[in-house]
């Protein structure tokens, strides 16, 4: 279904490509997702014996996941970079750090990169994980190591009295 309205999309020859990213946008909406089941049965085996690696969200929550994701791509091709990020970030949020998809790394990095934080983005490839955000760094950064309860008062050293010794 989603194919034949993606095909019936392109096919208008005199729509922008601007006006596609916006209808992109507004079909990307993760609250669209109610279903994911499938006519195939997950359990059904290929001619091998082996079991068909899955292609498609098993869950509603997974595949409002991918549908944020990619909603935060499309904000990226409109160079919307802040509403990308809170997709992003909202999306890492509902799954297990060790299941995001490559394409969500991808995703930060090129975030971080328009921010300018190639450094993060540098560390983002090498660990193949989502980093928290550099502005939580900064932020802890700033405040001071040691705050006394009370203020701090100089330490007064005894008066010693000279003896005279005979």
């Amino acid at each position: 279904m989603a194919l034949n309205h993606a095909d019936q999309l392109l096919q208008q020859p005199k729509l922008s490509g601007s006006l596609k990213i916006s209808d992109a946008i507004t079909h990307l909406n993760p609250e669209n997702v109610t279903d994911v089941s499938l006519g195939i049965s997950s359990n059904e085996q290929d001619q091998a014996g082996k079991r068909a690696p899955q292609c498609y969200p098993s869950s509603v929550n997974s595949a409002r996941t991918v549908m944020l994701f990619n909603l935060g791509s499309a904000y990226c091709l409109r160079s919307e970079y802040d509403k990308a990020r809170k997709c992003l970030h909202q999306a890492a949020s509902m799954i297990h750090p060790k299941e995001v998809p490559p394409e969500a790394i991808l995703l930060a990095v090129y975030l971080e990169l328009q921010n300018g934080n190639t450094q993060l983005a540098l560390q983002m490839i090498k660990r193949n994980q989502l980093l928290p955000a550099v502005k939580a760094h900064s932020d802890v950064r700033k405040k001071p190591v040691f705050q006394p309860v009370h203020p701090i008062q100089p330490i007064q050293m005894p008066t010693f009295t000279t003896v005279q010794r005979k």
